[in-house]
């Protein structure tokens, strides 16, 4: 049964709160400007109205996963700060002598009662709200689009090799509080090498020893590791199910993509747009190898969809392609990307047969996500246009579904020819050349800047857990607790 929430109960130490936490605090400017109730209307539906015993409001619990995202700690470390830390009580709706919830209860909502839910649309859109209540963002805006990547959990490590690690992680920081010698010697032989059984068996001889020794009682480094190694043997007993988290050998939703033609990534891309004030405003995560360009007209619809009207787009030469030229166009929209035209004649022949040009790798990549080799050009017969070929080796296609249909049977290679007209561009390239399009491609930077403070500040340079569902609910609370802060830093300078 699911009542409705309600912040702050009565309480006689609820004076205590407007004492110790100060009015800048970042906690408690959140709860002045955001609505968490579009919480409860989302997701009351997940739960019975009428029947069974009380649920712990989804408001609340969500209300956790924004204070992960933005102090980076474990289901453990935030329950177990949310018993003293009066910000986060305050924030929470707790009153000061109240009781918290049992860590796991993260993992049940997160698995059981997000699924099917759009939460990153709905909480960019309650912060774009936000922005434009209080003057940060007009109707009519300029915005920068990219990707960011991001690697899976496991980098497609064995349930041996995760946990393995992070056992080796509890030991070092055990190590560094003092006295290493003495705790080789009371440590057990390892069991990285003879099998899971045995090394789970292995972690819980270590956290016993830990847990029982007072000297590390107070060390905080090694209860965080302590914590996350104690998580995942917890997962590691339970039956195998699709909301297996860490223990995914090999996380089915992501994909090997590239960052250069040698430097290959296994994990997520986060598609957004950006104003140029650094505030989101839409949001899309796919597989590693999914085309940058083609996610253009997706972003621009959900940001109209938030009430915003587009002025400009920027972006690099991933979004020149013809596609976005002809939607840009249809929209009133102005494209400000540089014109790279492989780009442009690939997308013509990307709906038709699936192969994509990788930007950064500068080469094409298969239906499969196979690359090719580097391109060669050459003149077409009458000079109007020019020809660049992409080689495929044959002998990696075998075993794949497309094996004889995109290239005959028997040859030992496929090529991939594309026609770049010289004609197609004229009117982006005289933009190009406009003092406007310089202007706004002046501000292409602030996106690069944004794709640090997410990566390395709020953990998008890593997924959390695995499937592509997770890894949206991580970038949707990351991503509002960075426009939050930054709506609060420029409410702040138009106050001064």
């Amino acid at each position: 049964m699911l009542y409705q929430y309600t912040q702050t109960q009565l309480s006689l130490f609820e004076g205590i709160y407007y004492v110790v936490v100060p009015k800048d605090h970042p906690l408690r400017q959140m709860l002045e400007l955001c609505d968490f109730s579009k919480i409860y209307d989302e997701l009351k539906d997940k739960y019975c109205p009428d029947n069974g015993a009380g649920a712990i409001s989804p408001v609340l619990l969500f209300k956790y996963l924004i204070l992960k995202a933005m102090y980076h700690l474990s289901d453990v470390d935030v329950v177990e700060r949310s018993k003293y830390d009066m910000s986060f009580k305050m924030f929470l709706g707790y009153r000061p002598e109240d009781e918290v919830i049992h860590p796991s209860t993260l993992s049940k909502f997160r698995t059981q009662r997000l699924k099917d839910v759009n939460i990153l649309d709905l909480l960019l859109n309650e912060s774009v709200n936000i922005a434009k209540a209080n003057g940060i963002i007009k109707d009519e805006v300029d915005t920068i689009i990219d990707s960011m990547h991001i690697g899976a959990r496991h980098n497609q490590k064995t349930p041996e090799m995760i946990i393995a690690e992070l056992a080796r992680n509890v030991r070092r920081s055990v190590y560094n509080s003092g006295d290493a010698e003495k705790w080789k010697k009371r440590f057990p032989a390892k069991a990285d090498k003879k099998g899971l059984d045995a090394l789970i068996q292995y972690c819980y001889q270590l956290i016993d020893i830990i847990k029982n020794d007072e000297s590390l009682k107070f060390q905080a480094k090694v209860h965080e590791n302590l914590n996350l190694l104690a998580e995942v043997l917890a997962e590691a007993e339970q039956p195998e199910t699709e909301e297996h988290t860490y223990l995914t050998p090999m996380d089915p939703d992501a994909s090997i993509g590239y960052k250069s033609a040698y430097n290959p990534f296994y994990g997520y891309k986060d598609h957004y747009l950006l104003t140029l004030n650094r505030i989101i405003i839409a949001a899309v995560f796919t597989a590693g190898h999914i085309n940058d360009g083609g996610q253009l007209p997706l972003l621009v619809k959900k940001a109209q969809n938030n009430g915003l009207s587009i002025h400009s787009v920027i972006g690099d030469m991933a979004y020149a392609s013809k596609q976005n030229l002809e939607f840009t166009d249809a929209e009133g929209i102005k494209l400000v990307g540089k014109l790279n035209p492989v780009i442009s004649a690939a997308m013509l022949n990307q709906e038709r047969d699936g192969f994509t040009y990788n930007k950064d790798a500068r080469r094409f990549i298969c239906p499969r996500g196979r690359m090719s080799e580097k391109g060669t050009e050459s003149a077409s017969k009458n000079n109007d246009s020019r020809r660049r070929s992409y080689r495929f080796d044959a002998s990696g296609c075998v075993g794949c579904p497309l094996d004889g249909k995109c290239h005959k049977p028997g040859t030992k290679s496929r090529v991939y020819t594309v026609v770049i007209p010289s004609e197609l561009n004229q009117k982006q390239q005289a933009f190009q050349e406009s003092d406007e399009f310089k202007e706004l491609m002046n501000h292409r930077y602030k996106i690069e800047a944004k794709n640090s403070e997410l990566k390395y500040r709020y953990g998008l340079n890593k997924a959390e857990s695995t499937r592509l569902i997770a890894m949206s609910l991580q970038g949707a609370t990351a991503m509002f607790v960075a426009n939050m802060k930054r709506i609060m830093t420029l409410i702040a300078q138009k106050e001064k």
